[in-house]
């Protein structure tokens, strides 16, 4: 009879080739690859328009580039949380050997009255189960059990120690209170779901922010480098001023100590160009380390900001005068990506609160099953004859479970479910006024920006008039060299605050642009999914 294991083990290898028929092999598949960048040259000079910028940063910017891929993490666990209700094909195989004595009621039970029972026992079972959407769990499960002893031995007229069992069985467990509909079952996937979303959108709050960050050191290197340029300019003045000194020298029409004041401040004008180039050096820089371009690779090259047309009518565009309605308001909340972040987090909030309200009812479920059993001498007729209802062996149950202490922990859970939904209410209002002042604050600022560039400009034109005026007065003798020197020290200073106004009013509004929602669309720049 223990020759039977044999049989037992290569039962066991059928029981598991089935099961590996029956399961779905899942083969992980890595998220589709990010696009390559534009190309940008390791060394030379590559022009760069706030547009260019832009796109460079969707491709090449690292903490956008994390925020995309921690989308894709929530996509694919929602894909796993929406694979969770799937069926299950499952198989198990069990092998009993046991030699024991018969007790005195079961000799005097039964037919045979041997004082030993010698048993060997198969059983194989597979079967295929799914979770239901109400909450509940069905399966159907075919039992086929080979059970070999001396007690069938004796008993059989035919001298077969072997009786046959096979079973088809299909059971469904419902929960009716705890545990029952969309409010338990789908709670996971929702929130899932909604995390996706938020993660959407966290991408895009990125996106926004690391855009804005790169117009700001855009219009810094466009500062840089104009101020570069007045400071070369103003050199050649001062080397052109210093031949004029020394031709009027040679004529004895001049000191040599008014040489000698032009020679400083031709000096004075090679440091002020050395410190601007300093300052292309660092703008330089920050656009760089927003690219993700590694110093030691790209340290030939020079980047050097063009304005395209577009950009030229912006910068004396005047300030958009829309009033902030309560429509304009809602408009821009849509496209406010913190906004949307705090509706979805307010909507997890009330999916995990109707989890908890379900999880504080008892618990109360319904089990029902029924079975088709036939036992045989034979392997084959029990196989033959599984679907048929002649012996039918049916049940229907119920089982409650209700915590002794009020199930304090269900309830405090709710408890904490309820404060966090009051939470999201509170940070909804918050996001929304924070939202409106902001608007407001914005329009201001860059309504602001463009007066004082409009007074400023006049104020240039200005002292470009009395320096030409200045130097006529010089070339006619009535005037000194100091003197026109302090006019274009003047001028100077006026086209720098121009060029300053100018850099605060361009970032004025990026930031308006930034919180209306504008920003990307102003470049013609579409976020994918």
């Amino acid at each position: 009879m223990r020759s039977s294991l044999v049989r037992g083990l290569g039962l066991l290898a059928l029981c598991c080739a089935s099961a590996a028929m029956a399961a779905e092999v899942v083969v992980p598949t890595a998220g589709g690859a990010i696009a390559e960048p534009p190309a940008i040259p390791i060394q030379g000079t590559w022009e760069i328009t706030p547009t260019r910028l832009l796109q460079q940063i969707l491709a090449r910017n690292a903490d956008a580039l994390y925020a995309r891929l921690q989308s894709r993490v929530a996509g694919q666990l929602l894909a796993a949380e929406s694979a969770l209700g799937e069926p299950i094909s499952y198989a198990s195989l069990r092998h009993e050997d046991r030699f024991r004595q018969r007790t005195a009621q079961e000799r005097i039970s039964g037919f045979s009255t041997q004082n030993e029972l010698d048993e060997l026992v198969d059983t194989l079972e597979i079967g295929v189960r799914e979770r239901l959407s109400t909450g509940g769990e069905i399966s159907l499960a075919y039992r086929y059990t080979d059970r070999r002893n001396n007690i069938i031995r004796s008993t059989s007229t035919t001298g077969n120690p072997a009786e046959y069992d096979g079973a088809l069985t299909l059971t469904l467990k419902q929960p009716l209170l705890r545990g029952y509909g969309a409010a338990a079952v789908d709670a996971d996937r929702q929130v899932a779901e909604l995390e996706q979303a938020i993660s959407r959108q966290q991408y895009k709050q990125q996106v926004l922010k690391a855009s804005s960050d790169a117009l700001t050191a855009y219009w810094q290197l466009y500062k840089a480098h104009e101020l570069k340029r007045m400071r070369e300019d103003a050199r050649d003045n001062a080397r052109r001023s210093l031949d004029d000194v020394r031709a009027l020298l040679a004529a004895g029409r001049v000191s040599r100590t008014v040489t000698s004041e032009t020679q400083a401040l031709l000096g004075l004008r090679n440091v002020e160009v050395l410190r601007a180039e300093q300052g292309i050096n660092e703008a330089e820089a920050r656009v760089k380390n927003l690219l993700n371009l590694p110093g030691h690779t790209y340290a030939g090259l020079r980047l050097k900001p063009v304005l395209s047309a577009e950009t030229r009518d912006v910068i004396g565009a005047p300030a958009d005068a829309t009033p902030l309605t309560e429509t304009r308001l809602n408009e821009v909340l849509e496209a406010w990506p913190p906004w949307q972040v705090s509706q979805l987090r307010r909507r997890q909030s009330q999916v995990r609160l109707d989890y908890a309200r379900n999880q504080v009812k008892p618990s109360l479920d319904v089990i029902a099953s029924c079975s088709t059993t036939r036992l045989a001498n034979a392997s084959g007729d029990v196989t033959d004859n599984v679907f048929s209802r002649r012996y039918p062996d049916c049940y229907l149950g119920l089982n409650m479970e209700l915590p002794l202490q009020g199930n304090r922990r269900a309830g405090a859970q709710h408890s904490a479910q309820q404060l966090r939904v009051a939470q999201s209410d509170l940070e909804l209002e918050a996001v929304r006024g924070a939202m409106a002042n902001d608007l407001l604050s914005r329009q201001a600022l860059l309504t602001n920006a463009i007066s004082e560039v409009e007074e400023i400009r006049r104020d240039v034109s200005l002292r470009e008039q009395l320096l030409e005026a200045e130097r006529v007065q010089m070339g006619l003798g009535l005037s000194r060299l100091a003197q026109v020197i302090e006019r274009e020290n003047a001028l100077n200073e006026s086209r720098a605050r121009l060029l300053d106004s100018i850099t605060r009013q361009e970032l004025a509004r990026t930031a308006l642009r930034l919180a209306d929602g504008s920003l990307l669309r102003r470049h013609a720049i579409e976020l994918g999914e």
